[in-house]
């Protein structure tokens, strides 16, 4: 994995060669032209140079960015677990069962101090609990909306999926980060339905008001 130190290392040794080599290449080529043309020479160069640094910036730590942001399964009691219910609760009604079955009997064993710590000192806390199974099984579902659904809901709003979820462009940058938010599947438009009645009725609303307005385009 790349350092920061490594990648501005890096960085730093591009934008010298570009000094070195690029621009003075193309400040020798368009010498003779108009000022107008070596505005826009300036400007691609200028466009090149920074392109160059982004995809190295990428290139050079992709699994660092992900690491930085998306949920771990070590952040789960049971990975298992809560990978099945992201592939199996697909509609909100599925969704609002299981979280009403098991996240209210996490909230009391928080609200408690129950679960404090590492994973592996919240489980020998309540491992000899008679609820220790729908304890863990609450947390594991509430990690699995809050640090993973959420973050890719996210994601696929800032790739125009802006009046609903799983709109959004794949060719957009943005999806990229949904794909890694997704420790689950990796994909972009592939959220299951775990919106809020609330949500659901303002996505349906914004929606509404998007074909108006295509319409009276």
């Amino acid at each position: 994995m790349a350092t920061t130190e490594t990648k501005m290392a890096a960085i730093g040794a591009v934008r010298t060669l570009l000094s070195a080599f690029v621009y003075p290449a193309a400040e020798s080529r368009y010498r003779c032209i108009g000022s107008h043309m070596k505005q826009r020479m300036a400007v691609s160069v200028w466009l090149l140079s920074n392109s160059i640094v982004l995809g190295l910036l990428i290139i050079a730590s992709p699994a660092q960015a992900a690491c930085n942001t998306c949920a771990k399964q070590g952040d789960f009691f049971d990975y298992g677990y809560a990978e099945r219910m992201w592939n199996e609760l697909q509609t909100r009604d599925q969704f609002w069962t299981e979280w009403n079955r098991v996240f209210p009997v996490a909230k009391a064993a928080f609200d408690a101090g129950l679960l404090t710590g590492t994973v592996s000192q919240m489980r020998d806390t309540i491992k000899d609990r008679d609820d220790a199974t729908e304890i863990m099984q609450g947390y594991d579902l509430w990690i699995a909306q809050s640090k993973v659904w959420k973050k890719v809901a996210f994601d696929q709003a800032s790739a125009g999926s802006i009046a609903g979820i799983n709109m959004a462009g794949e060719h957009r940058q943005m999806c990229v980060f949904a794909r890694m938010h997704d420790i689950f599947n990796h994909q972009c438009n592939g959220l299951p339905d775990w919106r809020t009645d609330e949500q659901a009725e303002a996505d349906t609303a914004k929606y509404a008001r998007w074909q108006k307005k295509l319409a009276d385009q």
